[in-house]
This record gives C-alpha cells, structure tokens and sequence, in this order.
C-alpha cells in the first residue's frame, strides 16, 4: 500500500509554521531588558529545535517510501474546533475594541447558540448570572481594570 502524501505535506507545514512561530517569538524576545528573554529565547530555540525534527523526520520518511506516523487530517470534520477557535480569537480582538463585558456577552450569547440553545431566558439567566460572577470577581473583589474598548 502507497503511504498518503497529504499525512506527509501536512507534516511539513506544520513543523514550517511551528518553526516560524518559534523564530518570531526569538525576535519578539530581543528588546527584551536584563535577563527577561533568558527563557522567552531558550523556549523558542527548543520550539524551533522540535519543529526541525519533525520535519526532517517527515522528509526521511517521505523519501525512504515508510508510513507517515500519523493519518491525514481530514478538514472536513474539524468544523466545531474551528468554530470555537474563530470565536476565541474574536473575543480576544473585541476585548481591546468593544470591551471585557460586552464581548463576553456577545461571545457567550454566539457560543449557546452555536451550541444548540435556543432558549432566550436560559440564555439570559446564564448572562447575567456569568456577568454579574465577573464583574463581583474582578471589578469588586480583586479590583482588576477590565479592558473598557470604545463602548464603555
């Protein structure tokens, strides 16, 4: 049986993406004063190291005909990962635009209903009962400023 290419490309792009991320965050690290990117550049030099291995092992195997280590993923069936993920990275855009309270309203409203909630109290209840925990938690309690964006 001929081993999947698709297994073998994905295996490429992920170490390249893996070592990219690694190299930004060495240059992110060089402004850095004093000892702070000690282990900031060790941390992206070992990331670095990994997604290199990954990708001379995934060549080698290419090359000498061997399965890949692992199947291909199929893209088609990581629709709600990707979701929660779209999500998470909106929230965390809207937390320095909109606002700590008002983003995570919308997001949590966005998210239940994703989910399969279509009830407007339950919905309701779980937002002001989650706003109300938070704003007691961080606002009163630990006296936290929350980004406040354009909206507040």
């Amino acid at each position: 049986m001929k081993p999947d290419k698709r297994s073998y490309h994905q295996s490429v792009i992920v170490s390249v993406v893996i070592m990219g991320f690694a190299l930004a965050a060495f240059l992110f690290s060089i402004p850095m004063p004093g000892n702070a990117p000690i282990f900031p550049r060790m941390a992206s030099i070992f990331l670095f190291l990994c997604g290199l291995a990954l990708l001379i092992d995934a060549v080698r195997r290419n090359k000498g005909g061997r399965e890949p280590h692992t199947e291909a993923v199929d893209f088609s069936k990581l629709g709600s990962p990707l979701v929660i993920f779209v999500l998470a990275v909106a929230y965390a855009l809207g937390l320095q635009y909109i606002g700590f309270y008002v983003t995570t309203l919308a997001v949590v409203i966005i998210a239940m209903t994703y989910m399969g909630i279509r009830s407007v109290k339950v919905i309701a209840l779980v937002n002001v009962i989650l706003l109300a925990f938070l704003y007691w938690l961080f606002t009163i309690q630990l006296s936290v400023p929350m980004p406040r964006g354009i909206l507040m």
